[in-house]
């Protein structure tokens, strides 16, 4: 199969370039390997021309060509424009999936020098069946919401993103010991939105406190460190991700891309290198945008939420009605060997407001957020959250038991709306 010029290595393009402007482009196919093409494409880069008793001598080659074959002009047209479409897909391809995983083999590279957690985590008895699951999403890392421009709706800067991790710690080891200290395993259900992004609307670098090459350094080492934190109170813990929005490497929400080109996969993937030392951390990362997990006979679809449409606010009815579309979709291609209802909860974000909504086939789990209000919430939805995520356990015999708000933050210590009475 013939090459394209980013299968060559560094010396066969070096030596291409000097050899370009002597010779034809099919000897320069014969020579290399390479499609005629990439050929003639290695010219355009570098700027390079034939000499002219080369093009001389291309175009008797082009004669003969003709003459002796016979080839119908339209008929060798549209095998060229068929050609250079099948390439231009090819390196598509070739670039879309390899570039994400570049990246997080460059940056694990350099993880071995920096230092997962201070933790000693501990392990802890074997107790009850009982499963806790852990819901977290929309942290948005990197992002800054000034308490003065949101009118003291909201407030949100990094250090809120670090203070807010530990508080999310601190908080499951409290419910957790006070609830059901036996309880060995805790799920976590990461549901994207782990960074803030860049480009994900207008005017956005304007409203970010770490640029994206900092959010892809101190985003997955705050949460490699909040999984390790929570070892302390888990015999074991397994990371179940889905990618969410804002971690999109696209201007354009429209444009179609894989799953693993986002940077939710990329940060989560760092993750797990820094915590590869953790043999008690089991992540689940799959390269999709949504997840099917069962624990203890009951299935939980895992989506971030961004492709669900609605207006004027919190969109339960928009979110119920997708629900029902996934269930179906969902039951026409499980396995045959597989029986029962396609999921039981559906677990998303998105939308940052906490709710439960019950149906007649299955509940819906919607999770909060880091930050809380947000000039976008309060202009555009008319809403404000405290920064909260969502902790539930799931029992053998009945599901979804209990489920605890696990606030991030206290009314008390939130900015407030000032009032001018002057």
């Amino acid at each position: 199969m013939p090459r394209i010029l980013a299968d060559l290595s560094d010396e066969e393009r070096s030596e291409l370039y000097k050899d370009f402007p002597d010779y034809t482009n099919p000897e320069l196919e014969q020579k290399y390997g390479i499609t005629i093409t990439s050929a003639a494409n290695a010219g355009r880069r570098k700027g390079l021309r034939k000499t002219k008793e080369t093009r001389r001598r291309a175009y008797r080659g082009r004669q003969l060509s003709v003459n002796d074959e016979k080839i119908d002009p339209v008929e060798e047209h549209t095998l060229k424009e068929r050609v250079r479409t099948l390439e231009a897909d090819l390196r598509r391809q070739v670039a879309k999936k390899a570039w994400t995983q570049e990246l997080v083999d460059a940056l694990s590279a350099q993880i071995p020098s920096i230092t997962a957690t201070p933790l000693q985590p501990r392990r802890v008895a074997s107790g009850t069946q009982k499963e806790m699951c852990l819901v977290i999403s929309d942290q948005h890392g990197g992002s800054h919401i000034s308490a003065s421009e949101s009118g003291g709706i909201g407030a949100y800067d990094k250090q809120a993103f670090l203070t807010r991790a530990q508080q999310l710690i601190d908080a499951v080891t409290q419910v957790k010991q006070r609830h059901d200290p036996s309880v060995r395993r805790l799920n976590i259900f990461s549901l994207g939105d782990n960074n803030e992004g860049r480009h994900i609307y207008r005017g956005q670098t304007t409203e970010i406190d770490w640029n994206l090459a900092q959010q892809l350094i101190n985003v997955p080492e705050v949460m490699a460190r909040v999984y390790v934190g929570l070892l302390s109170s888990f015999e074991e813990i397994h990371v179940y991700s889905v990618p969410g929005n804002h971690g999109r490497v696209t201007f354009s929400a429209k444009e179609a891309v894989q799953p693993t080109e986002n940077f939710d996969w990329v940060i989560t993937k760092i993750a797990e290198q820094l915590t590869r030392t953790q043999d008690r951390i089991v992540w689940h990362i799959p390269e999709t945008w949504f997840q099917l997990v069962e624990r203890l006979g009951f299935r939980f679809l895992l989506i971030h939420g961004d492709t669900i449409r609605s207006w004027g606010g919190t969109p339960q009815n928009a979110v119920m009605r997708n629900a029902a579309k996934f269930f179906e979709l969902i039951q026409a291609h499980l396995p045959r060997e597989l029986s029962g209802r396609a999921f039981h909860y559906m677990c998303l974000g998105h939308f940052h407001t906490r709710a439960w909504i019950e149906s007649t086939g299955f509940d819906v789990i919607m999770n909060g957020a880091w930050p809380g209000g947000s000039m976008y919430s309060a202009r555009q939805l008319k809403s404000s959250s405290l920064p909260s995520q969502t902790l539930f356990s799931v029992h053998p015999e009945h599901g979804v038991t209990d489920l605890w708000p696990i606030y991030l933050a206290s009314r008390e210590g939130l900015p407030k709306v000032a009032i001018d009475a002057r």
